[in-house]
């Protein structure tokens, strides 16, 4: 996720930054909502996480985190 501070540059860079990085920009469905909800009551990780959560299981991906609470989920880690 990436943010740009109001008032801070050029936010038609992030169009350059996520064809730099091969970014996707993935819309959720109905079975990740569902599984993020899920994820939401079982793990101690927040709201926006629970949707890299559901997408990394439905996809069968690691997640890329420095954040060490997905090590208290059952997905799988690239720390």
């Amino acid at each position: 996720m990436m943010v740009v501070k109001r008032n801070s540059g050029d936010p038609s860079r992030i169009e350059a930054i996520l064809t730099e990085f091969a970014i996707e920009i993935v819309p959720v469905d109905l079975s990740q909502a569902w599984l993020a909800a899920e994820a939401r009551s079982r793990f101690p990780i927040n709201f926006g996480d629970c949707f890299v959560y559901a997408l990394a299981m439905v996809r069968d991906e690691e997640i890329l985190t420095m954040d060490s609470e997905f090590s208290k989920t059952d997905a799988r880690l690239a720390m």
